[in-house]
C-alpha cells in the first residue's frame, strides 16, 4: 500500500511521468515502475483501431515478462535483432500493422526449434499440414517452419487472409489461434462482432492468446524503459541472406566460409541432415556478413562455369556497389533509387525469382555521369 502511495505522490510532482515517462530509479526495485494506467494508455497508442480490454490479465502478463520471467525475457530480446527485421520487411511490403511483428514472441518467444506438444513448430507455430497449404516444404531434409524466412512469408499470407475474412485484427489472431471456424462459430452463437464479447467461448489457450500478444507488444517496445537488456549473442553479428538454388551441404558452406557447422545450424535449423537440397524456389540461408561473401563469390563461380562462357557484352558499365534489402524494399523501389530498370538488379545478381528479402545484399551499377554530376552539384 505504501509503495503504491509513493509512486502515485511521485507521478502527481511530476507531470512528464503523468505524459508516460518512467522513472527509471524504480524500474529497477523489482515492483511497478508506474501508475500501470500508463502502461495500458502507452499500449492503446501502439496498437491503434485494435480493443484493449481485460486490463488486469494483460498487465499480470507484462508482469511476468518484466518481473518473474525477466531473464527469460532478455534472452528473448537478444534474438530479436535477428528475427525482428524479417518480421517487419513482409509487414510492411503487405501493408499490415508493424505490431504484429510481436506474434512469434507469444506464439514461440521467438525460438525457431521450439515444437508444441500438439506438433506446431517454428516461429509462427505452423501445424504440418497448414505450413504446407501456405507452399512451406516438409519432408526429409527441409522443414521450412523453422526457416525464419519462408515461415513469416506464409505467416503474413495466412494473417491477411483471416483479416480479410473478419475484418478484425481481434478476431483475426484468435483465428489464427484455434481456427477460423471456431472464431465463427462463436460469432453465430453470440450474434456479437468482438473478440472480447466471444472470448468466453473460446478455447481457453485463446482466451489467453490475445492478452499474451499485447503484453508481448508493449514489452517488445519499452522493455528499455524498464531496465531490460537483451542478453546479446553471436545473434548479434552484422547478417545476410543468401538465395540457394543447388544442393550444398552444410560441411561444404563450413568450408567455403570458415565457419563451424554448429553455427550454421544455429542459424538454419530448417535443414536436417547437414544438407540444402535443390530446388527451383530459392531455399534461403542466413550467414554473417563477411561469410556471405563468401560463398556469393563461390556460387557466382558455379553459376558462370555452367553457363561456359560470360559474354564481355554483358558486363555493364558504371561504379560497382552494393546495397542491402530493407524492410519492405522491393525491386521497383530498389530500381528507382538508383535510376536502373528491374530487370537490371535481376541480370546485374542473376536472379531467378523477383522476390527479395530483408538482409539480402545485391549488387548495383550507379552512372558515372550520374555519380560524378550529382557530387559537384552538391559541392
Amino acid at each position: 500500500m505504501l509503495a503504491t502511495v509513493v509512486v502515485l505522490a511521485l507521478l502527481c510532482c511530476n507531470p512528464a511521468k503523468a505524459n508516460g515517462q518512467f522513472d527509471q530509479s524504480l524500474s529497477a526495485s523489482g515492483v511497478w515502475p508506474i501508475d500501470q494506467k500508463i502502461i495500458i494508455q502507452n499500449l492503446c497508442q501502439l496498437v491503434d483501431d485494435f480493443p484493449v480490454l481485460e486490463e488486469q490479465m494483460i498487465l499480470n502478463k507484462v508482469e511476468s515478462y518484466l518481473i518473474r520471467a525477466k531473464p527469460s525475457t532478455e534472452k528473448m530480446l537478444g534474438r530479436a535483432g535477428l528475427y525482428l527485421p524479417i518480421f517487419e520487411h513482409y509487414l510492411a511490403l503487405n501493408g499490415m500493422p508493424d505490431f504484429l511483428k510481436f506474434l512469434p514472441v507469444a506464439e514461440s518467444r521467438l525460438k525457431p526449434t521450439v515444437v508444441s506438444s500438439c506438433g506446431a513448430a517454428g516461429l509462427w507455430q505452423f501445424m504440418p499440414a497448414t505450413g504446407r497449404h501456405y507452399g512451406l516444404r516438409v519432408n526429409d531434409y527441409v522443414d521450412e517452419r523453422l526457416a525464419p524466412y519462408k515461415a513469416t512469408e506464409a505467416a503474413v499470407e495466412m494473417l491477411s487472409e483471416l483479416y480479410y475474412e473478419f475484418d478484425d485484427w481481434a478476431l483475426a489472431l484468435a483465428a489464427y489461434n484455434c481456427g477460423p471456424e471456431r472464431v465463427a462459430q462463436a460469432l453465430k452463437a453470440s450474434s456479437c462482432s468482438s473478440y472480447w464479447d466471444i472470448r468466453h467461448l473460446l478455447p481457453r489457450q485463446t482466451q489467453q492468446y490475445i492478452p499474451s500478444f499485447l503484453a508481448a507488444v508493449y514489452v517488445g517496445t519499452y522493455y528499455a524503459r524498464h531496465q531490460l537488456r537483451p542478453k546479446t549473442q553471436r545473434w548479434q553479428d552484422d547478417f545476410r541472406v543468401v538465395p540457394v538454388y543447388r544442393r550444398l551441404s552444410f560441411r561444404k558452406i563450413s568450408g567455403i566460409c570458415r565457419l563451424p557447422i554448429a553455427y550454421l545450424e544455429q542459424l538454419n535449423p530448417a535443414y536436417f541432415q547437414g544438407i540444402i537440397p535443390k530446388g527451383r524456389e530459392a531455399y534461403y540461408l542466413i550467414l554473417p556478413a563477411s561469410a556471405a561473401q563468401k560463398l556469393q563469390v563461390y556460387l557466382q563461380k558455379k553459376r558462370q562455369l555452367h553457363k561456359k562462357v560470360v559474354r564481355l557484352s554483358q558486363q555493364p558499365e558504371g561504379i560497382q556497389t552494393r546495397y542491402i534489402v530493407g524492410a519492405g524494399d522491393c525491386l521497383d523501389t530498389i530500381a528507382h533509387r538508383f535510376q536502373c530498370r528491374p530487370t537490371d538488379i535481376i541480370n546485374w545478381n542473376n536472379l531467378q525469382e523477383k522476390t527479395l528479402q530483408v538482409h539480402q545484399e545485391l549488387i548495383v551499377y550507379l552512372d558515372k555521369e550520374a555519380v560524378f554530376g550529382h557530387f559537384w552539384y552538391n559541392c
